[in-house]
């Protein structure tokens, strides 16, 4: 793949599931399409906003090759991995490769607590039998182990190891981490939390993944925009006018966790779009009545 197409805006896409579970096609060529008009740069399919790890095996591998036929050429295709074994891992990884990805996202090691050492050891293992570049993911919130800077620094130097996501949202630390791209020009590093989004563009992030992005794409495209094009000034409106998008996120909180909030007032904020389902993974219960009118008022107070 080449490097200038790893940067940009690349959505972290809901997976539209049917009231039994399977795949929605016609949703996700929709969200697909969403996004395509936006002018993003890439699509990432089966990260925490795809709810990926409670999909049964053959949804995931449905909406990976649907989400690659969807897209063809048009912009890059990055895939999660991440499963609770090195085998289904790297079957995964088989399977996103055959069904046409271009980069592989690969988690840290899930549930157990594993040292630097180990987690370097699982990481280069997966890089050096994936069919395509390995693009890590720090989640420590989720998977509970942290990506730090020394075992960052090891990574980078892994020639099929090309990047990270990081999602931590910690700012202090992940600055202090974006140093050792001075010494590693060609390592791509993508920001994933949304609020810290403008932060990081202007502090040399190549690019950002952020769930915000299901409902807002076009926001994050002209806050990429205009820091690429050093335009501080714009940076600053665009960053205000995220942080008021991403109120509708939080719409939920007092009634779920918050991961559970952004899934469902996400999904269901796509549904009065007119762009694919509310449907939820299980145990997700959908959001209750006054929250849906509470969204649905937020994207009209947005429109107007």
């Amino acid at each position: 793949m080449e490097l200038d197409r790893l940067q940009g805006v690349v959505p972290p896409a809901v997976t539209p599931l049917t009231a039994d579970g399977d795949l929605d096609g016609d949703g996700l060529a929709a969200l697909i399409e969403h996004f395509i008009s936006a002018e993003v740069d890439g699509l990432f399919m089966l990260g925490s906003s795809g709810e990926a790890y409670v999909l049964p095996d053959e949804v995931r591998r449905h909406a990976v090759s649907e989400a690659a036929a969807c897209l063809g050429e048009r912009v890059p295709l990055y895939v999660g991995i991440g499963d609770n074994s090195l085998e289904r891992t790297l079957r995964n990884a088989e399977h996103a490769a055959e069904s046409g990805a271009s980069v592989l996202v690969a988690l840290s090691p899930p549930y157990l607590d594993y040292s630097a050492a180990e987690q370097a050891s699982y990481f280069r293992t997966i890089a050096d039998r994936a069919p395509l570049p390995v693009l890590l993911y720090n989640i420590p919130q989720i998977v509970k182990n942290p990506i730090g800077e020394r075992l960052l620094g090891e990574l980078m130097a892994h020639p099929n190891i090309v990047g990270i996501k990081d999602s931590e949202a910690n700012a202090p630390k992940s600055a202090v981490m974006r140093t050792l791209l001075q010494e590693h020009p060609d390592f791509r590093w993508f920001e994933g939390a949304d609020a810290l989004a403008a932060q990081s563009l202007l502090m040399g992030a190549h690019g950002l993944v952020n769930g915000g992005m299901n409902v807002f794409p076009g926001v994050y495209v002209s806050l990429y925009r205009a820091a690429r094009s050093g335009d501080v000034p714009a940076v600053r409106r665009e960053h205000q006018r995220l942080m008021r998008c991403l109120r509708l996120l939080r719409v939920d909180q007092a009634n779920s966790s918050p991961f559970g909030s952004f899934v469902k007032t996400t999904k269901y904020a796509l549904q009065v779009m007119g762009i694919c389902s509310e449907h939820l993974s299980f145990p997700f219960e959908p959001l209750s009545a006054e929250s849906k009118r509470k969204v649905e008022q937020f994207l009209a107070d947005l429109a107007e």
